[in-house]
């Protein structure tokens, strides 16, 4: 611009040109661009032993122990060191099921608890622990329609016999089959190892040949029997 010319007569340019030229008395702006930093996601809820019993309570199941390095039943330290090194299986059908890595073993015995083999374990452990007394057994007896057959020995059952005394289960259920004697299984209770006897086929005859011979013949069974063998009363 030569300062021979003469100012500008548009006040609306001298005005831009003001906003626009920084002056000592009002320095120049300077815009920072805000960069929002991501939110943080939340922390994974880690599954604590206490955390995760009370969560299989509420979904009714059972967390299992084990005596392995983990403590639970189907659950593995595979991968030590990485962020979710317990692994969890189960047998189906004969064959290893994997379910899943997960971070705490907790979390990994609940899920097999959630499987249908864990519930079905929870199952027979809770009915290998509660022990049935002689009561309860001939309740069960006759729900199935079975005999506890009584007997002359230490044990008061047939096929009954105290061989561990001291042992979880001394109690040992024993037929003859064949001429030869078959070991049935140990029981914690004689009321248990004699409603197993009742369940055999031995059993079942013992039972059917002792109410055989415990039922009088009346006087009409009685000639239909002599007519039977062709005697005569």
């Amino acid at each position: 611009m030569n300062p021979d010319d003469p100012p500008d007569s548009n006040p609306n340019t001298n005005q831009a040109t003001k906003r626009a030229t920084p002056t000592s008395e009002e320095p120049a702006k300077r815009y920072r661009v805000s960069r929002k930093k991501p939110p943080t996601p939340p922390a994974t809820l880690l599954l604590t032993s206490e955390v995760a019993r009370q969560q299989a309570q509420a979904e009714k199941l059972t967390l299992l122990v084990a005596d392995n390095k983990t403590g639970f039943f189907g659950v593995h330290l595979n991968k030590p060191g990485r962020p979710k090194p317990y692994e969890a299986q189960v047998r189906r059908g004969g064959k290893k099921v994997y379910l899943g890595t997960y971070t705490t073993a907790e979390e990994a015995a609940l899920c097999v608890a959630r499987s249908p083999e864990g519930q079905a374990e929870a199952a027979k452990r809770a009915e290998a622990a509660a022990p049935l007394t002689i009561e309860v057994a001939r309740q069960q007896a006759q729900a199935e329609k079975l005999t506890l057959l009584v007997a002359d020995n230490k044990t008061g059952f047939f096929g009954v016999h105290l061989n561990k005394p001291g042992r979880p289960k001394p109690y040992e259920a024993q037929v003859r089959r064949g001429g030869k004697k078959v070991y049935l299984g140990t029981y914690t209770t004689a009321g248990e190892a004699a409603l197993c006897v009742a369940r055999s086929p031995e059993g079942q005859a013992e039972a059917a040949n002792r109410a055989a011979a415990a039922a009088p013949l009346t006087s009409e069974v009685a000639r239909r029997q002599a007519q039977a063998e062709k005697l005569s009363c």
